[in-house]
């Protein structure tokens, strides 16, 4: 019943870094917040390199990158909206 939790991680699976949830390999974005995989996952491999938890997806962000007001998504310090809202970066981040 249910899943999703624990430890059913399998080799290539991701861990979304704007919700933390555990992603399949085969999946382009995440299934609960439709956050797009990192381009940093997209060769696959990973999975048992270290367990994903605990760490949310604090790795993946980059000096620049700012935490949307609206939904808090993580978004890459080159776009001027959130891409998951569309909330405007805020001025402090430009």
């Amino acid at each position: 019943y249910g899943g999703g939790g624990g430890g059913d991680t399998r080799p290539g699976d991701w861990t979304c870094p704007t919700c933390s949830a555990n992603v399949f390999a085969s999946k382009s974005e995440c299934f609960k917040c439709r956050t797009p995989k990192p381009a940093d996952n997209m060769g696959g491999g990973g999975g048992y390199s270290g367990g994903g938890y605990g760490g949310g997806g604090g790795g993946d962000t980059r000096p620049g990158d700012w935490t949307c007001p609206t939904c808090s998504a993580n978004v890459f310090a080159s776009k001027s909206e959130c891409f998951k809202c569309r909330t405007p970066k805020p001025a402090d981040n430009m």
